[in-house]
């Protein structure tokens, strides 16, 4: 989604793990009030994978429903229109591209869908910075179940070093470093953790770094397409 504005533009790219998913059913605001307390309760539970993720696997969200989610979760008056589009794409398991201005709210669609969908959304990001900032951001909201993965020689205590102190049952939210992609022992690693949770969706972070011909081109991002297909 590209809109006329003078800000400048970043890019992020959702591509589904999971199958594409029908029309069966529409979550609408008068089902989900009840619901999003119950959700929120388990989200801040320790063990929130456990919700079963087929109980969620022929719902749809209504844009009214997100919107309330939003409320709940984030505290803002309502999602925007393009975040809206998207997240109602991921929630059928397609993947998107979504071209926004800087600051326009791309993180929080995946951090929604995170609370949304039981089991584990990845976000491969170089931006480590802004990665801290996130989570300290979603913790003040009570919302504990995020981890981050960047280098071994890392020194913040709210980043881990390896999966071995990531727990499946716990996480929701999975910060990884594009460089841990060519670490063949790491990836290896993770399609072994990847069996004892649910991978829906990896999120990519400033997908514009996968482009050759840029300024920002990272040669880790070349390794995303890889890893993705062996979680398949």
């Amino acid at each position: 989604h590209v809109r006329e504005s003078g800000c400048p533009l970043s890019c992020i790219l959702w591509r589904s793990v999971t199958p594409a998913l029908g029309e069966e059913e529409m979550v609408r605001f008068e089902d989900v009030e009840e619901w999003a307390s119950a959700l929120k309760g388990r989200v801040y539970e320790s063990t929130p994978n456990r919700i079963l993720a087929d109980c969620f696997k022929e719902l749809h969200f209504g844009d009214d429903a997100l919107h309330l989610f939003a409320r709940r979760f984030f505290k803002i008056p309502e999602l925007k229109a393009e975040q809206v589009q998207i997240l109602t794409k991921l929630l059928k398991g397609q993947s998107a591209v979504g071209i926004l201005p800087t600051g326009y709210g791309k993180s929080l669609i995946y951090q929604l869908y995170s609370i949304l969908v039981p089991g584990l959304t990845v976000v491969i990001s170089p931006l480590r910075s802004l990665i801290r900032d996130q989570i300290f951001n979603l913790s003040c909201q009570g919302i504990r179940c995020v981890e981050a993965i960047f280098s071994a020689d890392e020194q913040d205590r709210d980043v881990k070093r390896s999966l071995e102190s990531v727990n499946p049952d716990a996480t929701r939210l999975l910060y990884l470093a594009p460089e841990r992609l060519r670490i063949r022992q790491f990836v290896e690693e993770f399609e072994a953790f990847s069996m004892n949770t649910r991978v829906n969706l990896i999120a990519v972070d400033e997908a514009h770094c996968v482009s050759e011909w840029g300024h920002d081109f990272r040669p880790s991002y070349l390794q995303i397409a890889l890893f993705r297909k062996r979680l398949e």
